[in-house]
């Protein structure tokens, strides 16, 4: 019998905005594509979606998940409760929530209907299990995340990137690694308003 090997790779991510379920929320941009958040009003909450696929067939029990971020290419740091990108909670949906196909990908889908008991949709500060992967699948993972203001600046920019129980995925798609760009849309102050 053939032994087929787990590789797992984040093929895809997608910004979102916290306004609405799981299934019923609006995007930021297209998949893979870069997006502003603009640090103008304060803290900037959102949500950021990735499809991981298995492309070895191998299938994975326990996936532990586990966020990274850095900002301007710097270190990848995980996300916690005291990081500059920090765990948030949502009035839109339940921790662990099923995900639905929102970001369609190669593979077939794994969901609500199938071995998988969770597909996890969190807001948490702690980091979910997914219970198990079949072979050859792909899944989405959600997280509700916010952006501490007085961490960067405009013209700052930031990536995110999925772990797995402590270990980089076999291969990231570069493209999934897009840039999220800082932005800052307050108006300057002319001088004249400065001095009076």
């Amino acid at each position: 019998m053939t032994h087929l090997a787990t590789i797992l790779e984040q093929t895809s991510a997608r910004g979102r905005n916290d306004d609405g379920s799981e299934s019923a929320a609006t995007w930021k941009a297209a998949i893979n594509t870069s997006f502003d958040l603009d640090i103008a009003s304060g803290d900037v909450r959102f949500r950021h979606r990735f499809l991981i696929s298995d492309t070895g067939g191998g299938g994975k029990s326990d996936f532990a998940e586990e966020i990274q971020f850095r900002i301007n290419g710097g270190t990848w740091t995980n996300v916690g409760a005291a990081t500059s990108v920090r765990w948030a909670a949502s009035s839109h949906y339940i921790d662990d929530d099923d995900t639905t196909e929102q970001m369609s990908g190669s593979r077939p889908f794994e969901g609500t209907n199938s071995a998988m008991t969770e597909n996890n949709f969190t807001g948490s500060s702690t980091e979910p299990d997914l219970d198990s992967i079949a072979g050859g699948v792909e899944f989405e993972c959600e997280f509700m995340l916010i952006l501490l203001s007085a961490d960067v600046s405009a013209g700052d920019t930031v990536n995110l990137r999925i772990r797995e129980n402590a270990n980089d995925l076999n291969n990231y798609i570069s493209a999934s690694l897009f840039d999220i760009d800082i932005i800052n849309t307050t108006p300057a102050r002319s001088r004249r308003a400065m001095i009076l």
